[in-house]
């Protein structure tokens, strides 16, 4: 469908209908429905004309509009801001969409804001804080039935955290509890994100314990998935990590056809960070350090996320947003600290 992102999102027939909200004088639907076209535009990486929709949004509901919208653009806007780095103006976000759920009794935004809360503090290498946040959010979401999409999610920044600390079999049970997870909520595009994201943290990790086999077919998997369903950036992040796997493996031209498939979307999106890292790989796949990948593709739940900012610890970097390709305005400038 054209203007489909792959997320479930559809951006021309979205802007429409805010549009027309909008000129109705109807504030509540046009607010609503500007919230689903700024995670439209998280997930093509147009950081900039996000952040613009979100102000009109937040000053359209100012402070006595429908609180539970409110409390949506406090996350979605915190969320954004963990994306583009902005961590310590993500985290007041947040914390402030949390404050009003509390007085809402609204368990399920909660919730969004705690997992949220520990994409922040995994970035800025807080991760014992992330950690508890992680827990308390898969709390929520595996105590009550339809959330299987968020508890997948959940599972995987779990995993993210042990593999921060290298604590690669419970990452790996957390893995797999997170794949099954996204398997009972099958259908939802936006969970064929996560089962992308799975699959490609899962590659990394039995490419960093030499099980490449498995390796291979995890990113193998990943990749397909996220070409299904238009996610750039995470196909560029499985081309990279398959082009580390191929080059451990001595089959160095495979290593470097990956590698070149990655650079060409690398640029197309603006990643110059990242870009930096996969050319130095292509030029000599036999040698070259492994390079590190961008972040995986955020998994944006109906509301949100997704994911979240990463950085320092290798597990806490950020996931990657998908995309089309931005405008040079639109491209952040800098990549946040981490996350997955």
């Amino acid at each position: 469908m054209a203007g489909d992102t792959g997320y479930g999102f559809n951006r021309k027939e979205d802007e429409r209908s805010y549009e027309a909200a909008l000129a109705q004088g109807d504030i509540a639907n046009a607010a609503r429905l500007g919230l689903r076209n700024v995670e439209a535009k998280i997930a093509e990486t147009r950081f900039v004309a996000a952040r613009d929709l979100m102000e009109k949004i937040k000053a359209m509901l100012g402070t006595g509009g429908d609180a539970t919208l409110r409390a949506r653009a406090h996350l979605l806007s915190g969320k954004l801001s963990t994306l583009t780095g902005s961590l310590r103006e993500a985290e007041a976000e947040v914390r402030e969409a949390a404050a009003i759920c509390g007085e809402l009794g609204n368990e399920e935004i909660t919730a969004d804001a705690l997992l949220t809360l520990g994409s922040i503090h995994a970035a800025s290498n807080r991760l014992s804080e992330a950690k508890a946040a992680y827990d308390a959010a898969l709390g929520f979401y595996a105590s009550r039935p339809g959330y299987d999409s968020k508890r997948g999610e959940a599972l995987t920044a779990l995993g993210d955290y042990h593999m921060s600390l290298g604590h690669v079999d419970e990452a790996e049970v957390s893995y797999q509890a997170a794949r099954g997870a996204y398997e009972a909520s099958l259908g939802d595009p936006r969970s064929d994100i996560g089962r992308a994201n799975v699959r490609l943290a899962m590659g990394e990790l039995y490419a960093s314990l030499a099980r490449l086999t498995e390796a291979e077919r995890m990113l193998y998997e990943a990749l397909q998935l996220y070409r299904s369903h238009s996610v750039p950036l995470g196909e560029a992040n499985a081309l990279t990590a398959s082009g580390d796997v191929y080059a451990v493996r001595d089959r160095f031209k495979e290593a470097a056809d990956a590698y070149k498939q990655a650079l060409a979307i690398l640029r197309q999106v603006g990643v110059p960070e990242w870009e930096e890292r996969v050319t130095r790989a292509l030029s000599s796949p036999a040698r070259a350090p492994r390079p590190r990948h961008p972040r995986r593709a955020p998994p944006l739940a109906a509301g949100s996320r997704r994911t979240a900012p990463r950085g320092p610890p290798r597990r806490a970097r950020r996931r990657g947003a998908r995309h089309t390709r931005p405008s040079p305005s639109d491209r952040p400038s800098a990549s946040p600290a981490r996350g997955r």
